[in-house]
This record gives structure tokens, sequence and C-alpha cells, in this order.
């Protein structure tokens, strides 16, 4: 309502407009509410807008005020302003460039806020030495698969418990309950969670494969998938069964041979074997 609407209700002092008189009054007590009185008596000599009928307190006021108000945009065909500081520019190219260089997004201390490691750092489930966050994260993974990785977890799924880092994984989480699946495929009836799900299902749409291996003729859709081959001609067995001591250079190979092999469940169907595999 205040960006869209032309209003006559402008602050002197900043150049922002608002839709009620009530909304400028509350804007002046909580924002300006430190002006003081020479500040006041400065506004007389101020920048003044003839159309509005509004004097400003600076320069930098006027200048956003002719960028934002409706009553001057809607006059030209099209004005490349910054809402910041009031500068205008010739397409919305240079305006992004310009907001990316002089008003860059701050985010509070208290954001997601990390604990400060110190690295390297030594794993404390094993006496190997982590060079840094990346690795740390993917040697739990492989290592420790079932202790809990060390990141605090604030946000909680009231439906089952489950614990996430943020609050967007949780709401991607929370469809999972619902069965709300609002990313749909374009070329099939498939839906998915998260735009990064669907990004991934349209990759089987596609006969590019950008990661092809330097050791033999194969080649991949995604790198993750690259990796996992790689483990095939390194000979590195990282996923290791803690029951037999067996290792495995894939992580579903060994679920597999657990599930099989220690806990006596019956096989899965040859054809979801061959995916597995595959």
């Amino acid at each position: 309502m205040r960006i869209k609407h032309p209003s006559e209700n402008i602050c002197g002092y900043c150049g922002y407009s608002f839709y009620s008189q009530r909304g400028l009054i509350v804007h002046k007590n909580m924002v300006h509410k430190d002006v003081d009185e020479n500040a006041e008596q400065s506004t007389e000599a101020g920048p003044y807008c003839a159309e509005c009928d509004v004097k400003f307190i600076s320069t930098e006021a006027y200048k956003r005020h002719m960028v934002m108000s409706v009553k001057h945009t809607q006059s030209t065909e099209s004005i490349n302003g910054c809402r910041v500081c009031g500068a205008t520019f010739r397409d919305a190219e240079e305006l992004r460039l310009h907001h990316r260089k002089e008003h860059p997004k701050r985010q509070p201390k208290h954001y997601r806020a990390k604990a400060v490691t110190k690295w390297p750092t030594q794993c404390e489930h094993c006496p190997q030495e982590i060079e840094n966050a990346r690795a740390y994260w993917k040697h739990f993974r492989t290592m420790h698969p079932n202790e809990n990785y060390p990141v605090q977890k604030k946000c909680v799924c009231d439906i089952c418990g489950k614990r996430f880092t943020c609050n967007a994984l949780l709401t991607i989480h929370k469809r999972t309950h619902i069965g709300d699946r609002p990313y749909k495929c374009s070329r099939c009836d498939r839906a998915c969670y998260s735009a990064f799900d669907l990004r991934i299902h349209q990759q089987k749409h596609s006969d590019a494969r950008p990661f092809p291996c330097t050791l033999c003729a194969k080649a991949f859709k995604r790198k993750e998938a690259l990796e996992r081959h790689l483990k095939i001609h390194s000979g590195d067995n990282p996923y290791k069964c803690e029951i037999c001591g067996v290792a495995f250079n894939k992580s579903c190979t060994r679920t597999l041979h657990v599930r099989t092999v220690h806990t006596k469940e019956p096989a899965p169907p040859r054809k979801r074997r061959n995916k597995i595999n595959k």
C-alpha cells in the first residue's frame, strides 16, 4: 500500500511515504524521535517538492522521495532509482550492481550463529585430525554414521520431533507429513517437496552428462555420482560394517549387507538390487 499507491503523507526526514496520517505519525515517533530542534529548523531550508508540497531535511531524503513516490515514477516511462540513497541509473542492471556494491545485506550477529571452531581439529570419536568444517561433516558421515553430528539444532518438528538447523529445512520436512509437493515437473507427473529435489529429478530427463570419469569411458549427470564411481578405481571402502568388519565402497551396499546377512531380512527383488548397484 505504501509503495504502490500515491499518498500525501510523506516524511520530510527520510522521504518515505505512508498510506495514512496515523502511519506517518507512528513512523516519526519511532524512527525520528531523537531528531533535535536544529534538524527541524533546517527542514525549512531543505529541498522542496512543489508537486507534493513537502520540504525535506536533506538532499538524500528528497532523492529517495523522487524515486519512490508513485506520483513521480508514473510521470516517466521508467525510473531505475535506488530506494536507499535515491541515486538513479540508466537500466535495472546498473541498479542491481549498485545495490550489491553500495548497500550489501548484512546479517545480524545472532543470525544462524555457529560455534567457533579452530581448524584443524581432532575428531571427538577417533584420533583423526580434520582440516576444515566440510571435511569434518564428510568424516562424520562416512566413519561415524550412527553418531550425532555436533551441531546445535533449534528447529523441532511438532509432529515427529525431528530437529533441524534452520527453519527452511523444517518447512520442507513438514511437507512430507501432509503430502504437500508444490514443485511439479513440466515433463512428467512427478512432484517434489523442494526446488532442489525438482532440479535433481529434471536431470533424469536430460541426456547431458557433464561429469566424465578420467579413468574409464563412463560419464555422470551429477558430481556426487562421479565421486562415488571413483571409489571403484581407488579401491577405497570407507563404509565398514560394525558387526563383522566387512568394508564397502557404497553406503547402500553396506545397508543391504546388514539387512540381508545380519538381520536376516528377505533380499529385495532383483530389479531393485540392480537399481541400487547401478
